[in-house]
């Protein structure tokens, strides 16, 4: 799910992926470092394309080496929070902060064709502007989590009324994951970068 998840954006560097392992392994029980190539186990680290680190055989954290992104999922290691963050910081996993020029005129071209159909079908603008209403407090509660310090999940509401509104505008609410994307960077950097 888009939203249980940190996306990181990271080179597969093997040496720095063992590194964070033996950081976590130290605080966190049940850990457990699985490299693969495709889908097959690998023991040598060199032959792989892809590694994750499960905490009691659930995938917490993951990264592919085509894409050189991954994706962190703290609902996984519940209490463990700091640790995870303190040990990314330590091993030069970090999250630049986001540009969102991009995203911003993504939300605009939305907003323009949110406008367009409701001046095609007046009789349903009333319904698409409760709609849009729904899918602008989930996006403004997930916009204003991602710039404060709050804890690692973001709250459930948020994720239900943006889920509720992408779903009722798709595909045009293709438009809005450049900005959910960012926002999603944005708060994991926020996190690791709060102890500065």
């Amino acid at each position: 799910m888009f939203f249980s998840r940190f996306i990181i954006d990271t080179t597969f560097d093997t040496n720095r992926i063992e590194k964070l392992y033996e950081l976590l392994s130290k605080d966190i029980p049940d850990l457990e470092l699985v490299w693969r190539y495709k889908r097959e186990i690998v023991d040598n680290p060199s032959e792989a394309d892809n590694v994750s680190i499960l905490n009691n055989y659930k995938t917490f954290f993951t990264l592919v080496e085509t894409r050189n992104r991954g994706n962190i999922r703290f609902s996984l290691v519940k209490g463990y929070e700091q640790i995870v963050l303190n040990a990314l910081k330590e091993t030069g996993i970090t999250v630049e902060p986001q540009s969102f020029s991009t995203p911003i005129i993504c939300v605009f071209a939305y907003i323009l064709l949110f406008i367009i159909a409701c001046a095609a079908n007046p009789d349903y603008a009333p319904f698409l502007s409760v709609l849009f209403v729904i899918l602008l407090s989930g996006i403004i509660s997930y916009a204003i989590s991602a710039f404060k310090n709050y804890d690692c999940e973001i709250p459930g509401y948020s994720s239900v009324l943006t889920i509720i509104g992408l779903v009722c505008f798709s595909p045009s609410s293709l438009l809005l994951f450049p900005l959910i994307t960012a926002l999603n960077k944005q708060k994991l950097h926020n996190l690791i970068e709060q102890d500065n």
